[in-house]
């Protein structure tokens, strides 16, 4: 089994301590990667990585709350990071610490992991999960003819 220190060094990402400065692929979130580690499987940490790392700009995204809001939206929509390049491509037009910021100012109604999700949803959802059209009421002998008003 892999080490988020190895799986960090593969991606180019180096862990800060606490009292170190921040910067482009580095990160101070490496209990967060360790507990997520524990929680899923190597693969689910990697995807969540690389589609922040391999975005453009958003290198210094490597935050905890980014780096769960892309992962809680990895688990609640599995196929979408199946569609490769066109997953990282939608995540070019998204500047996560922008989000967070927005995040963090929301965090009395909603902690800033979940905006963070709630914020990539809204945004990702009309790419890998377009809206069906509307199915049309068709009247039927058996319906009656006042059951679309009945609720």
């Amino acid at each position: 089994m892999s080490t988020i220190e190895s799986i960090c060094a593969d991606l180019g990402i180096t862990i800060a301590q606490c009292h170190e400065p921040s910067g482009p692929l580095r990160t101070k979130a490496g209990q967060t990667l360790r507990r997520m580690l524990l929680d899923h499987d190597e693969g689910h940490v990697i995807i969540t990585l690389r589609t922040i790392v391999e975005s453009s700009g958003n290198e210094r995204a490597l935050t905890a709350a980014g780096i769960q809001g892309v992962s809680d939206l990895v688990l609640a929509h599995p196929s979408w990071p199946d569609h490769g390049l066109a997953w990282i491509e939608a995540f070019d037009n998204i500047d996560l610490i922008d989000l967070a910021t927005k995040a963090k100012a929301n965090r009395a109604a909603v902690p800033k992991r979940q905006g963070m999700a709630a914020m990539l949803y809204e945004r990702l959802a009309p790419i890998f999960d377009p809206p069906q059209k509307p199915r049309k009421f068709c009247l039927t002998r058996t319906t009656p003819r006042y059951a679309h008003l009945q609720s």
